[in-house]
């Protein structure tokens, strides 16, 4: 196992400590099983469903792609 350091929002690490409390498991075990619960998906999507490895456009965090689609797939509107 390999010691990572990690820096956490205030808000973030209290919600985390929280919820490992209810789980009565450690701060440590909590952040593993989430990020070990994330990669999963994050593998399985990205095995299983090609359509999500094409366009880099389905990760680009943009939240108005509803809207301006045309431009995120093609390039800017002339």
């Amino acid at each position: 196992m390999n010691r990572t350091t990690i820096m956490l929002p205030d808000d973030l690490q209290r919600q985390a400590a929280d919820l490992a409390a209810r789980q009565g498991i450690s701060m440590g075990e909590f952040i593993r099983r989430s990020v070990a619960r994330e990669a999963s998906v994050a593998y399985q999507v990205g095995v299983a469903d090609e359509f999500w490895n094409e366009p880099p456009v389905f990760r680009s965090g943009q939240t108005d792609l509803a809207e301006r689609h045309d431009e995120a797939l093609y390039g800017p509107v002339r």
